[in-house]
């Protein structure tokens, strides 16, 4: 019993980083330590423990010595590394699952982009079509045909630099773009073209990671040309100004 309870802890204290990161509380390089989660969720250690040791694993957080842990950065090589890998094993798995697709879930796919059209039609906002977009990837890369595969399959390669770089992900495409682009998935996996699905699938988690590298690589221009301007000389008399 007392195991169970440690466990619950564990999976609230994981859940709480990963909707902090999502919600920027925490971001790449943020520090992130015992005492901190302790403060927040009123846990004791060793589920805390277990949970940073967890997320390590999963590679949301680094530890190293004398600075202790951290959240995760990652470089544009790494992002855009894990976005075609993504992309490579979700196609896998579109097309292996290909085979055992009935034509009610066809219809439910359907169904689900069609919900994704309407909600970026009017406004409903990027929660909707997340969940939507998350049952449309589980149902279509496997569902209940491959569950076992497909969840053993994900857990080799998750997709970090989302859940890193939430929030560029949530501002990279439109409403309409999100929706625009799971509509081609779709069309793409009725083609039956093995080789053009694992393409499209490739393709589509690559333009995530480029979006994400676009706009890291614009914060870190924006805040070097800031430290710059810091460091200027005010224009002043004997500086060449205007007096």
């Amino acid at each position: 019993m007392e195991e169970n309870g440690r466990h619950t802890f564990t999976q609230q204290v994981i859940d709480y980083v990963r909707d902090a990161l999502r919600q920027g509380i925490f971001k790449p390089g943020s520090p992130i330590t015992e005492q901190m989660l302790a403060d927040a969720l009123g846990a004791s250690r060793a589920p805390i423990r277990e949970a940073l040791q967890t997320l390590t694993n999963e590679g949301v957080i680094c530890s190293y010595p004398y600075r202790g842990r951290v959240i995760r950065e990652m470089n544009p090589q790494e992002i855009l590394d894990t976005a075609y890998l993504v992309g490579v094993i979700e196609g896998a798995l579109a097309v292996r699952a290909l085979p055992h697709l009935t034509a009610v879930e066809f219809d439910r796919l359907e169904a689900l982009v069609g919900a994704m059209e309407r909600a970026a039609r009017t406004g409903s906002g990027i929660d909707e079509i997340e969940r939507l977009g998350s049952e449309f990837h589980q149902l279509l890369c496997g569902g209940g045909h491959l569950a076992g595969f497909a969840l053993h399959t994900r857990k080799i390669c998750k997709d970090i630099s989302r859940l890193l770089y939430y929030r560029y992900w949530r501002e990279i495409f439109s409403l309409a773009e999100r929706a625009r682009r799971h509509r081609f998935l779709l069309e793409a996996v009725r083609t039956g073209d093995v080789l053009y699905i694992d393409a499209v699938f490739r393709r589509h988690h690559m333009e995530v990671g480029e979006g994400i590298c676009r706009m890291l690589a614009a914060e870190l221009s924006a805040r070097e040309a800031g430290d710059k301007g810091e460091r200027s000389p005010t224009p002043g008399v004997g500086h060449g100004g205007a007096a």
